[in-house]
């Protein structure tokens, strides 16, 4: 995705900002799969998966899915995007989510 310096430079401040031992566990959290199994179809609320298209951390077919498991759920995929679309795309982000949980 090009134009991403900025959330490079987010992302590592997270990291720097943190305790050493907070920093050690967000990146072992990355890398942890000691996961509780969890039956997707027993998460009964509305859920919105925003995934972009162009994510190296993590392929879009495990958004596809997830949503195809969960009973309430909407994939919003937006071309072309990394890994963090609130940071790159905020206003389609928010339109989505606003288009998803607008009251009745």
């Amino acid at each position: 995705e090009a134009d991403v310096d900025h959330v490079r430079r987010w992302a590592r401040n997270i990291l720097l900002r943190a305790e050493p031992g907070q920093a050690a566990r967000m990146i072992e959290m990355w890398s942890d799969e000691d996961v509780p199994d969890v039956d997707p179809a027993g998460i009964d609320i509305p859920t919105l998966i925003l995934h972009g298209t162009a994510d190296a951390l993590s392929p879009i077919e495990h958004s596809r899915a997830l949503v195809e498991l969960l009973p309430d759920a909407e994939l919003v995929a937006f071309d072309g995007v990394g890994h963090v679309p609130t940071m790159t795309k905020g206003a389609e982000v928010f339109s989505a989510i606003e288009r998803r949980f607008a009251a009745p």
